[in-house]
């Protein structure tokens, strides 16, 4: 088993690159364990964590017994993982939108929502766009369902500050809704 100065992730490495089988999967086994929980915590949708962690696997098999690894072998695999987890959020379609007929289409595409309800939304978007762009896009981002880190990185703000961003702009939207609400 492992010694006090390495790791039980390298004593399996090692195993595993000299051929043992019982290894390589008890690596493996360790690692999709890992790398699910760090892919749920970072996208939404369980089926897509299944897909970045099943490619980050099969990335990492395809050559780790070949490549000389400079750093631990556990840091090189999440870079792997989070590399796969970056690769995702570039090609989906839930890509920064740059203006608010954009959010047009994310908010229009529920098919059961009342069409009343969504008209005084868009209006209501729009407005606070016209207010603060940067409250705009707050809004659109997270009910575009993006993680709240990303929001401050696409946006350029501290935790704290979006967070101040997030409630002035839910504030601003749900007080235009009431005054809809109220003409109708």
């Amino acid at each position: 088993m492992a010694t006090d100065s390495k790791s039980i992730t390298t004593v399996l490495v090692e195993r595993a690159r000299q051929g043992d089988k019982s290894a390589e999967h008890e690596l493996f086994t360790l690692l999709r364990a890992r790398f699910e929980w760090i892919a749920r915590q970072k996208v939404r949708y369980a089926e897509d964590c299944e897909d970045i962690v099943q490619d980050a696997l099969a990335s990492i098999a395809g050559c780790y017994r070949n490549i000389e690894i400079r750093v631990s072998f556990s840091a090189w695999a999440v870079t792997v993982l989070r590399n796969e987890i970056m690769d995702y959020y570039r090609s989906s379609e839930r890509r920064q939108t740059d203006n608010m007929e954009d959010a047009d289409s994310v908010v229009l595409s529920g098919e059961t929502a009342n069409p009343l309800l969504k008209s005084h939304l868009l209006d209501c978007l729009r407005k606070v766009n016209k207010a603060n762009r940067r409250h705009a896009r707050m809004l659109v981002l997270k009910y575009m369902g993006f993680e709240f880190s990303e929001i401050c990185a696409k946006l350029k703000l501290k935790r704290n500050n979006a967070y101040s961003v997030l409630n002035r702009a839910r504030t601003m939207l749900e007080d235009c809704l009431d005054k809809k609400r109220q003409t109708i």
